[in-house]
């Protein structure tokens, strides 16, 4: 029987409030900056730090000869299943991350892996167009068979992580492409939340501040070193524009009831006097790739979020900017960033979007390590590694590409230096082809061009609409 729409938003509204108070027991070729010697995670010294990395999107079916042996295992079996195949080159340009480049970048981490404080993955396990793959290319087509498939997939790539960092959190939340029905459709209250409540508390080492997953796919746990720091993860795929809840009761709105989480969660961090890093997919504000023709060709910008969605989830976070330390988000599969304006105008928080493993895009791969204060959460600075080709070769290989603040000068990452930041991409021809080869990698992928930049940079602190439009089109960047 189907609710009526009243009678579903006060159950979502109950819902979401109950399960909130109840969980709380450099340019390419130039010479880079490495990070220092990372301390023993075990250690008091300041900073700490901690690793990031997004969009792994990994592809099992890249050798299709392999996908029967992969479903008729379990998961623990398939690294010596893949180790079988012939195709040993990392995925390139235009490709999902196969099981070599999954590889090689679980290699390139694993020095600093275990001297680590913990590991953020703001989604997107699953390759693009997983379920036409595994139509094609899997003999058992059952529906049964692809969820199957699908659950096991998520955890390799979980327990692969979690091997590398068997002692420290893992904090990860899902992508657009991590479900069942497909791209934008995960289904609140599902077999697919509750089947996967357990990777993710294994990834994360707590069960306590989960009993939301299974029906939001939010969470929230505590920091591992900083006392009255929390990690709030976000399942924001459920606020996008292209969000379609086409497997669930059509009746039934996830938003309401993601946003009523995280407003009960703020207000518990808020009266508890703690402070928190908020973990989501999709990054807020306006997708100027897609964006880049709103002015010569009268389209309207393209937001990542429904506007209702997108000012509610604003208005939220402005209620509480002294409890946000930072917020990671992804998506997008560039190296980026976004500064969030306060009530008053001036702002409050940053989101820094992390480049994604996956180069489907043109991007080349990349991960950042973070340092922080461990006494109060907040990000000092991040160093961006790449997985690029070298001046004098053509072989691939994982390099330290830029430390934030040396390559910028701009001090340590907080809202008012990244807003300074922005301007200063705006207005200074060599701080913007910096932002430019970061955005990608060091990948000649012509994304970000000479003429279409000034729709990436209003997009780093006009969030809105109509900001956006004002900022691209009167060319006031």
């Amino acid at each position: 029987m189907m609710n009526k729409p009243g009678r579903t938003h006060r159950f979502l509204a109950a819902l979401a409030l109950s399960l909130a108070c109840a969980m709380f027991p450099a340019l390419a070729g130039a010479q880079a900056a490495q990070p220092p010697d990372l301390p023993s995670a075990g250690t008091a010294q300041n900073p700490g730090f901690f690793g990031a990395l997004s969009d792994i999107h990994f592809n099992p079916f890249y050798d299709p000869s392999l996908v029967d042996k992969l479903a008729a295992a379990e998961p623990s079996a398939w690294d010596g299943i893949f180790k079988t195949s012939s195709v040993t080159e990392p995925a390139g340009p235009g490709y999902d991350t196969n099981y070599p480049l999954l590889k090689a970048t679980l290699d390139a981490i694993a020095p600093q892996a275990r001297r680590l404080d913990y590991l953020i993955l703001p989604g997107d396990f699953l390759t693009h167009d997983f379920r036409e793959n595994y139509m094609q290319y899997a003999s058992d087509t059952s529906d049964a068979a692809y969820r199957s498939f699908v659950l096991k997939t998520i955890r390799y790539v979980a327990m692969g992580l979690k091997a590398q960092f068997p002692n420290v959190p893992v904090i990860a939340t899902l992508g657009n492409n991590d479900s069942f029905c497909g791209d934008y459709q995960i289904e609140p209250s599902s077999a697919f939340l509750y089947d996967l409540t357990a990777t993710m508390t294994d990834a994360a080492g707590s069960r306590a501040g989960f009993s939301a997953y299974p029906e939001l796919g939010a969470y929230v746990i505590p920091h591992p070193r900083t006392p009255r720091h929390y990690f709030v993860v976000l399942e924001n795929t459920f606020l996008s524009a292209k969000y379609r809840n086409t497997c669930g009761l059509s009746n039934i709105n996830p938003s309401q009831a993601v946003l009523l989480w995280l407003e009960a969660t703020l207000y518990r961090m808020k009266r508890e006097n703690a402070t928190v890093t908020l973990v989501m997919h999709i990054p807020s504000g306006i997708d100027a790739y897609s964006s880049t023709r709103t002015c010569r060709f009268s389209s309207p910008p393209v937001p990542y979020f429904s506007t209702a969605n997108g000012d509610a989830l604003t208005n939220i976070l402005q209620r509480y900017p002294d409890q946000i330390r930072a917020i990671f988000t992804g998506h997008s599969h560039m190296d980026d960033f976004r500064v969030l304006p306060g009530i008053d105008g001036k702002p409050f928080a940053y989101e820094r979007v992390i480049p994604s493993i996956s180069p489907l895009f043109g991007n080349n791969p990349g991960y950042q390590l973070y340092s922080y204060e461990r006494t109060t959460g907040t990000p000092v600075s991040y160093w961006a590694r790449t997985y690029a080709t070298a001046d004098s070769s053509n072989t691939r290989s994982w390099q330290w590409e830029y430390e934030f603040r040396q390559a910028y000068n701009v001090g340590e990452l907080s809202p008012d230096n990244l807003n300074t930041l922005a301007a200063t991409i705006a207005k200074d021809p060599a701080t913007r082809a910096k932002y430019m080869a970061f955005y990608t990698g060091g990948a000649n992928s012509g994304t970000i061009t000479h003429q279409n930049w000034p729709a990436f940079a209003c997009a780093l602190t006009n969030l809105g609409a109509k900001a956006f439009s004002t900022c691209f089109c009167s060319g006031t960047q």
